[in-house]
């Protein structure tokens, strides 16, 4: 519960107690942010619009990219000012909820009931998109997206995979069943020691070990083994053990996550070769060209008969899904942040908060941003000096951005353009058609909140939305009523 009057604070936070709740309540929006982010267990933010240090539309857009993809967070904006325009703003800025302040008993214990409902059932599709259901460890996308995190927080770790040695013959011999069995016996036995572990496909592990040397990584994987070796499995009167082969490989300094996870997959493809039930530590780094590989173990099980291959670029294997496109762009945030960005960024929002507050992301993602609430001060801006990045907010109206697409196209203006905004996807997308067919180089629209990394990955990677076609029927409407 956050509000800058102790009176409200007070009042409010004895409602919630008396419903069951408990409560943290704080005065100051960064102070409450910071206490978010150190404690997992808070599943409901109530924030003023009105702080002090940071705006409430602020902290609502960070709690809500705090809350990601493994993390259930519901929110309340509460203000006095009841108009449209703040409701739009307060939901376009990560809120669930807007409540007029003071809020009413009965109503705030119902909202709060809705908030618990979908609490439950965000959690239950977090697990869902992130374990394996048969072993609890992370999905093969899950468990990138968490090394990625190490990776760009600094972290030293060391990558480990194995798998189980001729896994194929149980499941033959003992059937399928009893292979889930083995599974997810494994699964849970590796997961003891709270290491981040992946199953990566099929009878193929991952897992990462924060703050390890290779020496450390080698000896953990060895007594791994010996774990997994002494195991014993029973089914119709019989008593069998697996093995399970492993390669480790220890992070280098400014290492990508694939490069890793190739050469500690090299060092698993020659302890297979060498005999199965063995430990091999990778000590030479993998070339330039084995970088390649990623797809390939993203994509999912590989073929042990022969050595793992490095994919070609433009082959149908380097293609990958949507998730592990971006997983993979994602990954190469940490250099694109290491290079240093002097790009100017003209934001237009007719609302000053938003405007400040998207000039922040901005800033935070590199760019020299400044800030415009009037259109004709924006264009005049815009002719004089031209920037490099315009980010345009759709809350503008959708034929005001369409006639200030005529007007950039009028003016030569060769820089890109973004598109945010809370709205829908396919109204963003056509609008972008529109500003491509203008000849205006439109990068992928985002929807808010987003986060300083996604406008640097959009801006850097050069990407734009689509040549000059045919605009659809909504667009056709948009470029009727901007002419």
């Amino acid at each position: 519960m956050v509000d800058p009057s102790r009176t409200i604070l007070k009042a409010v936070s004895r409602l919630l107690e008396d419903d069951g709740h408990v409560v943290s309540a704080f005065s100051e929006g960064r102070e409450a942010l910071d206490y978010i982010k150190s404690a997992p267990d808070v599943s409901v933010l109530m924030t003023s619009a009105e702080l002090a240090s940071m705006s409430g539309l602020e902290l609502c857009w960070e709690a809500r990219l705090l809350s990601g993809r493994d993390r259930a967070i519901y929110i309340i904006l509460m203000s006095s000012n009841a108009e449209q325009s703040a409701v739009v703003n307060a939901l376009d800025s990560g809120a669930d909820e807007f409540i007029r302040k003071p809020p009413a008993r009965e109503e705030l214990y119902a909202r709060l009931r809705t908030a618990e409902r979908l609490l439950r059932q965000q959690r239950e599709l977090i697990v869902l998109a992130n374990l394996d259901s048969l072993t609890g460890a992370f999905n093969r996308r899950a468990f990138f997206e968490k090394t990625a995190d190490l990776a760009d927080a600094g972290r030293r770790f060391a990558a480990v995979m194995f798998d189980i040695d001729h896994f194929k013959d149980v499941n033959d011999t003992y059937g399928h069943d009893v292979g889930d069995q083995v599974l997810r016996v494994i699964g849970g036995e590796a997961r003891k020691d709270k290491v981040v572990l992946g199953r990566l496909g099929g009878e193929e592990f991952a897992l990462v070990l924060e703050g390890t040397s290779l020496d450390a990584a080698t000896l953990y994987a060895e007594e791994l083994r010996d774990k997994l070796a002494a195991l014993s499995f029973e089914t119709a009167g019989q008593t069998f053990s697996v093995t399970a082969s492993f390669g480790v490989a220890e992070r280098a300094a400014q290492e990508s996550i694939d490069l890793l996870l190739k050469r500690a997959d090299t060092a698993l493809y020659q302890a297979k070769r060498a005999g199965r039930n063995r430990v091999i530590a990778a000590t030479a780094q993998a070339n330039e060209q084995e970088a390649q590989w990623s797809n390939l173990l993203r994509g999912g099980k590989r073929d042990r008969s022969d050595p793992p291959l490095p994919s070609m670029p433009g082959s149908p294997q380097n293609a990958g899904t949507p998730d592990e496109a971006r997983s993979m762009a994602a990954g190469s945030i940490t250099e694109m942040r290491a290079q240093p960005a002097a790009a100017r960024a003209f934001v237009l929002d007719d609302e000053l908060r938003i405007a400040a507050m998207v000039g922040k992301v901005l800033e935070a993602g590199g760019f020299a941003a400044r800030n415009f609430t009037a259109i004709p001060h924006f264009l005049a801006e815009v002719k004089s000096g031209a920037p490099e990045l315009l980010v345009l907010d759709l809350s503008l109206g959708e034929s005001n951005v369409v006639e200030i697409i005529h007007r950039l196209e009028a003016c030569g203006y060769g820089g890109k353009v973004l598109l945010i905004s809370g709205r829908d996807e396919t109204t963003l997308c056509e609008i972008a058609r529109i500003g491509a067919n203008h000849g205006l180089a439109m990068l992928p629209p985002l929807k808010k909140p987003f986060r300083p990394a996604d406008v640097r990955q959009h801006f850097l990677l050069g990407q734009t939305v689509w040549a000059a076609e045919p605009a659809p029927p909504l667009a056709d409407r948009l470029y009727q009523t901007a002419s």
